[in-house]
C-alpha cells in the first residue's frame, strides 16, 4: 500500500470530510424530493390506495416536462449554432466565426450533443438541478504493430505523420545492410507504431443527480469549496490508468463502502429485478468488475503558502489515486426556478406535485362515483338467497323466500357526483397552467381552440411564452457557462491543427491562434411567437430592407447582400435547417475572403468629376490626333516643296481637306462628350428624385398604417374599459357586478 506524505494525508482527510458533509446535506435536502419527483413522473401509486376502489393516478408532472423538453431543446438546436463567440480584442475577433463553428461542431458532431442537452434539461426540470461537464480526452490508439524495411524517405514521412497525432511511435530502430534500389544508403528503418482510432477531443457528458457532489450551503458552483462526481469504470481499466494502485483496487473489491448506495440511484434502476449496489460490489471478482471512483475538486492549501488552491483529485475510498492543481473545475449547471442565495432552486415537479395529488384524488372520486352509479348496491331482507345475489351474471335468478307482500331486494340509489369532480379537476388544471405556463392553448391541434377567438388564444399563448422564456433564459445561463469552459478546454489542450468539415466545407482549425478567452453568447429564441408568426415578422423586416435597397441603390452601406443572406439564414433556422448554404451561398469575395460588398454608386458630384475627367481624356486624345495630323501636314509640305507645281497644288488641297476633317471631328467629339455628360447628370437627378418620392410615399403609407393600427387598439381598449365590445365585434365579457 502506498504511504502518503503529511500534505497528502491532510488533503485526503479534507476530501473525506467534505464528501461526508456533502452527502448528509444532499440526503437531507434533496434525496426524498428527487425520489418523489421520479415517482410522480412515472405515475406511481401513493401507498394509501384502498382495495375495491379506484387506484388510478394522473401524470401532470410527466405531461408538463414532456411538453417543455422538446420546446427547450428546439430553442437552442434549431439553428446551426448553439453558442456564438466574439473576441474581446480586434485581433481576436477575426477568429470568432471559426471558433463558433468549431466548438459547436465538437458539441453536436464529435459528441451526442442533443442527447446530452436533453438530459441536462430533464435533470433540471425534474430534479431541481441539471449538471453538465466537458473533459479533454486524448487520442485513442490501436494495439502496437511492427513496421520494418523502410527507407529514409519513408521513415521521415512516418515521423511527420506522428507529429500530426495520427499515429504514435512506441519504438524505432535502424539496421545497416547492403544498398539496393530502395535503400541506396544501406539503412533499413523499423518502427513500432500505434494507429489513431479516435482523435483527441473534448468529451461532453451529463451527470446524474445522485452522482453529483457539492459542499453544504454552497450558493453557486464557481465559489463552492468542494464539488465532484462519481465515475464508474471496470477494474482493469482503472488499473491501466493508475497502475501504481493496482493492489488497492484488488484489496477493496468486496468493500461496499466504496460503492454508491444512494436511494435515488436505486429508484432510477428499480425496474431491474434484484438490482442492488452491494450485489455489484460482491459480484464479479475479475477485471471486468465495476468500481466507483470519485473525481473531486476542493479548495485546499496544499503547498502551505496561505492561499487555498483548486485541487483536482481522483479517489477510490481511502486511496488517493492522483491530485494536481487546476485553473477551474469542469461542471456547469442550471435550475428552472432559481431561489436567491441557494444552489438548488425549484423544479417543475415541485410546482406540480401537490396539484397532481389533488387531481388524482378528484379523478379517483369521480371514477368511484361512476362505478357506484352503474353498479349500485342493494338492500336485501330476510329470505333472499345471498349466494344468488352475489352472482353478477346477466339474467341470473335470485331466489327470494320473503313473506308475501314484502320486497326482499331494494336498490340502494347512489347519486352520480362525477360532474362535480370533473368541474373541480378543471379548476386544478387552470391553477396548474398559471403556475407552469404550459396550457392547452399553447399546444398545437387543440380542438377547443376552434371555438376561441384568435385574440384570446394569442394572449394565452403569449402568457405561456413568458413563463417558458424565463425557464429558457435560466437554461441559457447554464449553457453559456458551459460553452465558455468548453472553449477554454479546447484552446488549452488542442496543440495541433485539425481538419474538419463544417457546413459542407473542409477547413483546418488550429485553436492555438485564438485568444485565451472569448465572450460567449447563447441566444434564446422564445418569446417571439410561433414559427409562422416569426416568419411573418421577418417578412415585414425584409420588405423594409428591400425598400431601402431599391431607394439607396445596391452600393449603400445600410442594406447589403450580406444583410439579405443573414435574414435568409434566420428564416432557415426557424424552419429547422442547420445550414442554408445548399440553397443560398454566403456572398464572399473570392480574392479577399471577406463578405462581398458591391461598389457604391457615385454621387452627383462624383459623376460630375468623372464626366470632367472623361472630357479631359477626350481632349487629350483629340490633341494627340491633331498633333499627329500636323506632323503629316508638315511631311506633305516638305514633299510639296520638292515636287512640281501640280503635285504641290494637289498636296495643298489634301492638306486643307485633312485640316477641315480634323477640326470637324474634334468639334463632333467635344459636342458628344458634353451632351453625354449633361444627359447622365439629368438622368441621375431624375432617378434620385423618383427614388426619394417613392421612399417618402412608402414611409407615409407605413406611418398611416401604424397610426391606424394604434387607433384601432386604443378604440378596442377604450371599449373594453367602458364594458362594451368594439364596434362590429361580438365577444364574451367577463366580470361585472356580483349577483
Amino acid at each position: 500500500m502506498k504511504e502518503y506524505s503529511e500534505e497528502e494525508g491532510q488533503l485526503l482527510r479534507a476530501l473525506r470530510a467534505e464528501e461526508s458533509w456533502s452527502n448528509s446535506y444532499l440526503r437531507a435536502e434533496l434525496s426524498e424530493a428527487q425520489i418523489n419527483a421520479l415517482k410522480r413522473f412515472y405515475g406511481d401509486e401513493y401507498g394509501d390506495e384502498v382495495d375495491g376502489l379506484s387506484r388510478v393516478t394522473t401524470r401532470e408532472v410527466y405531461e408538463i416536462i414532456q411538453w417543455l423538453r422538446p420546446d427547450l431543446k428546439r430553442t437552442f438546436t434549431a439553428g446551426e449554432r448553439v453558442a456564438e463567440y466574439e473576441g474581446v480584442t480586434p485581433q481576436g475577433d477575426q477568429y470568432a466565426d471559426q471558433a463558433s463553428d468549431y466548438i459547436n461542431h465538437i458539441f453536436l458532431v464529435d459528441n451526442p450533443g442533443e442527447q446530452v442537452l436533453d438530459a441536462f434539461i430533464f435533470d433540471g426540470l425534474l430534479h431541481r438541478r441539471g449538471v453538465i461537464a466537458a473533459e479533454w480526452k486524448d487520442a485513442e490508439y490501436s494495439p502496437a504493430q511492427e513496421v520494418s524495411g523502410l527507407n529514409l524517405m519513408q521513415a521521415q514521412a512516418l515521423l511527420q505523420e506522428a507529429q500530426s497525432g495520427r499515429l504514435k511511435i512506441e519504438g524505432q530502430d535502424v539496421e545497416e545492410g547492403p544498398p539496393d534500389e530502395q535503400h541506396p544508403d544501406g539503412a533499413f528503418y523499423s518502427f513500432k507504431i500505434r494507429q489513431a482510432k479516435k482523435d483527441a477531443t473534448a468529451e461532453v457528458f451529463a451527470i446524474a443527480p445522485e452522482d453529483f457532489r457539492i459542499a453544504a450551503r454552497a450558493v453557486d458552483l464557481e465559489t463552492a469549496r468542494y464539488c465532484g462526481d462519481v465515475i464508474r469504470m471496470m477494474k482493469g481499466e482503472a488499473k491501466r490508468k493508475w497502475p501504481d494502485h493496482a493492489e488497492e483496487f484488488d484489496a477493496n473489491e468486496r468493500d461496499t463502502s466504496v460503492f454508491s448506495t444512494d436511494d435515488r440511484r436505486a429508484e432510477r434502476f428499480r425496474d431491474v429485478e434484484g438490482w442492488d449496489s452491494t450485489q455489484i460490489a460482491a459480484g464479479d471478482d475479475g477485471e471486468a468488475q465495476e468500481i466507483e471512483i470519485l473525481r473531486e475538486y476542493i479548495r485546499h492549501d496544499l503547498d502551505g503558502d496561505g492561499y487555498p488552491e483548486l485541487i483536482r483529485c481522483y479517489r477510490y475510498g481511502d486511496c488517493l489515486l492522483e491530485h494536481e492543481e487546476v485553473d477551474e473545475h469542469i461542471y456547469s449547471s442550471w435550475t428552472p426556478i432559481p431561489i436567491p442565495h441557494r444552489f438548488y432552486g425549484m423544479s417543475i415537479a415541485d410546482e406540480a406535485a401537490d396539484l397532481q395529488r389533488t387531481k388524482t384524488v378528484l379523478l379517483r372520486s369521480m371514477l368511484n362515483s361512476v362505478y357506484h352509479a352503474v353498479t349500485p348496491r342493494v338492500v336485501a331482507k330476510q329470505g333472499v338467497n345471498l349466494d344468488d345475489l352475489l352472482v353478477v351474471t346477466p339474467g341470473a335468478v335470485v331466489r327470494d323466500d320473503s313473506p308475501p307482500g314484502v320486497q326482499g331486494v331494494t336498490p340502494l340509489v347512489t347519486p352520480d357526483l362525477s360532474a362535480s369532480a370533473l368541474s373541480a379537476m378543471q379548476w386544478v388544471d387552470r391553477i396548474l397552467e398559471s403556475r407552469t405556463g404550459v396550457n392547452r392553448s399553447a399546444q398545437p391541434m387543440d380542438p377547443d381552440l376552434l371555438h376561441d377567438t384568435a385574440k384570446g388564444v394569442e394572449l394565452l399563448q403569449n402568457a405561456a411564452s413568458v413563463r417558458k422564456e424565463e425557464i429558457a433564459r435560466n437554461l441559457a445561463d447554464g449553457l453559456q457557462a458551459f460553452f465558455s469552459k468548453l472553449y477554454r478546454l479546447v484552446h488549452k489542450h488542442q496543440n495541433a491543427a485539425r481538419a474538419v468539415k463544417i457546413a459542407g466545407q473542409w477547413s483546418s482549425v488550429d485553436p492555438r491562434a485564438w485568444e485565451a478567452n472569448m465572450r460567449c453568447t447563447v441566444s434564446v429564441g422564445l418569446g417571439t411567437g410561433a414559427r409562422e408568426k416569426q416568419l411573418m415578422m421577418l417578412g415585414v423586416l425584409k420588405q423594409d430592407m428591400m425598400l431601402a435597397y431599391q431607394t439607396f441603390g445596391p452600393g449603400n452601406p445600410s442594406v447589403t447582400p450580406q444583410s439579405f443572406y443573414e435574414i435568409a439564414k434566420e428564416e432557415g433556422r426557424i424552419l429547422g435547417y442547420r445550414s442554408i448554404d445548399k440553397f443560398i451561398k454566403e456572398p464572399i469575395d473570392p480574392q479577399t475572403g471577406q463578405p462581398w460588398v458591391p461598389q457604391p454608386q457615385p454621387s452627383p458630384e462624383q459623376q460630375k468629376i468623372q464626366a470632367e475627367m472623361q472630357l479631359g481624356q477626350a481632349r487629350l486624345q483629340m490633341e494627340g490626333q491633331k498633333a499627329q495630323q500636323d506632323m503629316q501636314v508638315k511631311q506633305f509640305e516638305t514633299q510639296a516643296k520638292a515636287g512640281s507645281d501640280a503635285q504641290k497644288a494637289q498636296l495643298d488641297a489634301e492638306i486643307a481637306r485633312m485640316k477641315a476633317e480634323g477640326e470637324l471631328a474634334i468639334m463632333r467629339e467635344k459636342m458628344a462628350a458634353e451632351m453625354a455628360m449633361k444627359q447622365q447628370q439629368l438622368e441621375f437627378e431624375a432617378q434620385m428624385k423618383m427614388r426619394q418620392f417613392e421612399f417618402e410615399a412608402a414611409m407615409s403609407q407605413r406611418e398611416f398604417e401604424l397610426k391606424s393600427e394604434i387607433a384601432h387598439k386604443q378604440a378596442d381598449q377604450k371599449a373594453k374599459m367602458n364594458g362594451s365590445s368594439p364596434s362590429g365585434v361580438s365577444s364574451t365579457e367577463f366580470g361585472g357586478d356580483p349577483g
